[in-house]
């Protein structure tokens, strides 16, 4: 369900969203960024929780806020397991950063396809931590493209 309702969020939040809007998810990132050095396991979630949110918030649809909120415990459990393993946090920064940049200058279709790599990577791991990693980490970063 994230893989759709996260990416087209991102894309109507690039579209409208206020300045308001933008400073939350900026606050968001910096706060998930400051955290990246020193930042206790809670203190992490919440602020990859509060980018989120402010994602969902930023995109006007009443919809999409309405699911990130009422997901949001099974999005704490899936960042709570994601954020554990050393690396894997800090590894998913700059993924956030390009989401927060494509709204912020107001790139519905930049902000859509960064959303889609935070999600394709944290799936990746996700997949790893359970066990069932795919074939090939290539394989995700060439999904889409033709093969013979």
């Amino acid at each position: 369900m994230r893989q759709i309702i996260e990416p087209a969020a991102a894309f109507d939040a690039a579209h409208c969203a206020s300045i308001e809007d933008v400073a939350a998810i900026a606050d968001a990132y910096a706060e998930m960024a400051a955290l990246a050095t020193d930042g206790a396991f809670e203190a992490r979630v919440s602020a990859d929780l509060a980018f989120h949110v402010a994602v969902a918030d930023a995109s006007g649809n009443r919809f999409f806020q309405s699911i990130t909120r009422s997901i949001i415990h099974a999005l704490r459990r899936s960042f709570e397991a994601l954020i554990d393993p050393p690396g894997n946090y800090e590894a998913n920064l700059a993924n956030h950063r390009a989401v927060l940049d494509a709204i912020r200058i107001g790139d519905p279709e930049g902000a859509q396809a960064a959303m889609m790599r935070l999600l394709q990577r944290s799936e990746y791991a996700m997949e790893r931590l359970s066990g069932r990693a795919i074939e090939c980490e290539q394989d995700v970063l060439d999904e889409g493209k033709e093969t013979s």
